[in-house]
């Protein structure tokens, strides 16, 4: 690098940005000859003062810097004198509201996210708003009208009757959703050997509470106005591993020999652990987006998240012949025997509409067939039943039905019935009896439900860019997280589950006209009706439509997670992928977040290992030329000699993170080419070891670079080491390394290490 004089080129009077290229010489002239005498008339030279001989540490960054603000100084003053910074302002425009701005729609196409964040590009031809005084004090005096950002209409109760009617049919279709979602999930969060009387009835129940709590929520703190809440129904392996500690505590506690578990105690210890869960999933959510630390979740590897999705989606495919056949699935020759080859009569049919539904949607490509679809398997198996002559008994007894509804026993006061849908309205708020919760099995369940948390993370900043995108609205993402904050916190204090906000169904709610505050308060009252009738309409809907929906999501995922995904990630991570859904299905979440931590670390060691360079590049003195000082003859003609001059100085240059994984490769590398050298009868007696572009050092590295330092003076005809660190402070590691290249602590960026002569060779 030559620091002499900065060249500036003279640009035309009419641009309003510079783009300066800054040259150094070192005679304090332009670009070539002697004395710089050849400078171009065109450029404007400015002096830069060299840099003192006493400045070595970061002569580079300091002359750099002095020459570019010369550089500026003298733009900002060139443009000033022929008065550049004039600009003309466009007219200002005078709107009404941002409602009033046409939108381009081929423009409209043109979004992106950034960073996970839906940025909506909203071109509005370069109008410029302008508000007066007098229209903000409007805007102050509207401010109860407005609620995070959206403008509700209280006009006249017939008004919004008339738009509430005019959305009926997006109310009724999220409606259908929310209940056909909560037959079987709901009859998912209880493992089917959990002799819990009504657990059908009290899951369809959780689902329905958590979806209403979640809509009333986003219906005034969430900055979308045509958004669906629903039960969080990704976790449902987390709430059956969680049932499934319990279980195991309970049946230590009361030890061998004993006929079941206390059911009371059981379910007052899950309950805990549900609200529990959702309190702390709702307390991070409000601190992420209080601290604005919505990005955080993007730290997490993709292909990790990938297995997950994945492993979750086995799951959901296991649950689906679960809850078809209402028995237990294992991966043994019992399992399959008992739960697959002795239920095919029932398997058949979620098999049969899961095929046919596969192909429709080959052939037709329509957002509402998934829905429409499911709605129809109902009458369809209905009308199987009539042509076939079968009656109803019959088919409840084969077990295509859930059994109906039972009123002469309650679930609250612990008498066991064969119906399933048979419970007090109120006995998802009843379940908690704190003198009965199991403290050990509530540790034993800690890290299930931070697993928990961590993966419902991921939904949120997932599903609010790919909905903003499909809405073209820009929300905050540090608001949408603290609006789920309070969803979850509020859900948790009374024992429910987590939710969120769906995608899918907020998509179609949207596409069916369905928005605004009242449209959402009428859809929240209707689940409150479905809450409370609900398990008797659930009674006559087969246990087909259930597993053909449950079989239906978790192919979905297992698709998005692992078939598809193939191309987008190489070998070594997408066996990584592979890993997680296998150890999910297999050992369960723990066990599969453990394996997630294991392969996004493996695969970052091995990937730095395979595609980065520990060795940018090496050169000798001669490409390396510098006139920070302005040498004499008699130095030139030594640095030009082919015995003592730069033709024997040998600068290498490392880059990125150096740990265990490179660090030998690093040494081979550097005496492999010292030993070219010396065989090419080049011998180098200063040798550079250039750390700048080097990330950071572990105490492996660290040890190792020591370790060559050592090597190298005493197997190589090298006189000199300097060591470049790149920081003030010396190398980028925790271990003393500037200790042990020279004998003796020192804070200089360029450590040098002479031999000794009494080592020479």
């Amino acid at each position: 690098y030559n620091y002499g004089t900065t060249t500036i080129p003279t640009l035309p009077s009419n641009n309003n940005v510079t783009t300066a290229i800054i040259s150094t010489n070192s005679q304090g002239g332009g670009g070539g000859g002697e004395g710089g005498s050849s400078s171009s008339p065109a450029t404007t030279t400015i002096p830069t003062p060299l840099s003192s001989p006493s400045s070595i540490r970061h002569r580079c960054r300091r002359s750099s810097s002095i020459a570019a603000v010369a550089a500026a100084e003298v733009i900002l003053h060139d443009r000033k004198v022929r008065k550049e910074s004039i600009s003309v302002e466009p007219p200002i425009q005078k709107i009404q509201s941002m409602a009033s701005l046409e939108v381009d729609n081929n423009d409209r196409n043109n979004s992106y996210i950034n960073n996970g964040e839906a940025a909506i590009r909203n071109p509005v031809k370069s109008s410029i708003v302008q508000t007066n005084t007098n229209e903000h004090n409007n805007t102050n005096n509207k401010k109860n009208n407005k609620t995070n950002g959206k403008a509700w209409d209280h006009s006249i109760p017939l008004q919004n009757l008339q738009k509430i009617t005019t959305q009926l049919p997006a109310i009724a279709l999220a409606s259908v959703l929310n209940f056909m979602c909560g037959i079987p999930f709901g009859a998912s969060y209880f493992p089917t050997e959990f002799d819990l009387p009504s657990k059908q009835i009290l899951g369809l129940r959780m689902f329905l509470f958590s979806t209403c709590v979640a809509q009333f929520t986003f219906t005034y703190k969430s900055q979308f106005v045509d958004c669906i809440g629903l039960q969080m129904v990704e976790n449902v392996p987390f709430y059956l591993e969680l049932a499934r500690i319990v279980m195991e505590e309970q049946e230590q506690q009361q030890g061998e020999g004993a006929e079941g578990i206390d059911v009371r105690a059981a379910c007052s210890t899950l309950f805990f652990l549900f609200g529990l869960s959702s309190l702390i999933v709702g307390m991070v959510f409000y601190l992420l987006g209080t601290f604005e630390l919505g990005r955080v979740v993007y730290f997490f590897p993709t292909h990790v998240l990938m297995g997950c999705i994945g492993g979750i989606g086995a799951f959901i495919v296991v649950t689906c012949l679960e809850v078809t056949t209402d028995t237990e699935f294992s991966f043994t020759s019992q399992g399959f025997d008992e739960c697959i080859l002795q239920h095919l009569h029932l398997l058949a049919p979620v098999v049969g509409f899961e095929v046919v539904l596969r192909v429709i949607g080959r052939f037709v490509k329509y957002p509402l067939l998934g829905p429409i679809y499911f709605c129809f398997i109902t009458p369809v198996l209905y009308a199987i039943l009539w042509a076939l002559d079968i009656p109803m008994e019959r088919a409840v007894e084969a077990g295509y039905f859930f059994p109906p509804l039972n009123s002469s026993s309650s679930f609250s006061s612990g008498s066991s019935s064969s119906s399933v849908f048979e419970t007090d309205l109120f006995d998802i708020f009843t379940q908690v009896h704190f003198d009965d919760i199991s403290w050990t099995a509530v540790g034993k369940a800690a890290p299930t439900m931070i697993s928990l948390a961590v993966f419902s993370l991921f939904h949120v900043p997932i599903n609010i860019p790919a909905f903003a995108i499909s809405t073209r609205v820009e929300p905050d993402m540090n608001a949408e997280l603290i609006a789920h904050g309070y969803s979850n916190a509020l859900v948790g204090l009374f024992g429910g589950l987590q939710n969120y906000l769906c995608y899918s169904n907020s998509v179609i709610y949207s596409k069916s006209n369905g928005k605004g505050k009242w449209s959402s308060l009428t859809l929240v009252a209707i689940t409150v009706v479905i809450f409370i009738y609900g398990p008797t309409l659930a009674s006559y809907v087969p246990r087909c439509m259930a597993g053909t929906l449950l079989l239906h999501v978790g192919i979905d995922l297992i698709l998005e997670g692992v078939v598809e995904t193939r191309e987008d990630y190489d070998k070594l991570e997408y066996s990584g992928i592979w890993l997680i859904t296998i150890v999910m299905v297999t050992f369960g979440m723990d066990a599969a977040l453990i394996a997630g931590a294991v392969a996004a670390l493996s695969t970052y060691a091995a990937q730095s290992m395979m595609y980065q360079d520990p060795i940018r590049g090496s050169m000798s003195g001669v490409r390396l030329r510098s006139s920070a000082w302005n040498r004499g003859r008699e130095a030139q003609e030594i640095l030009d000699g082919e015995k003592n001059g730069r033709q024997r100085i040998f600068s290498i240059q490392l880059q990125g993170h150096i740990f265990f994984g490179n660090v030998t490769k690093m040494a081979d590398d550097v005496k492999k080419k010292l030993k070219e050298k010396f065989e090419a009868g080049d011998e180098p007696a200063v040798v550079i070891l250039d750390f700048t572009n080097s990330l950071g050092l572990d105490s492996s590295a660290a040890q190792s670079i020591a370790k060559l330092k050592s090597f190298l003076l005493e197997n190589f005809d090298v006189e000199i080491l300097l060591f470049v660190t790149g920081h003030e402070d010396g190398f980028r590691c925790t271990y003393d390394l500037s200790h042990q290249v020279v004998d003796g602590s020192s804070s200089s960026s360029i450590e040098i290490v002479e031999r000794v002569p009494s080592i020479r060779k």
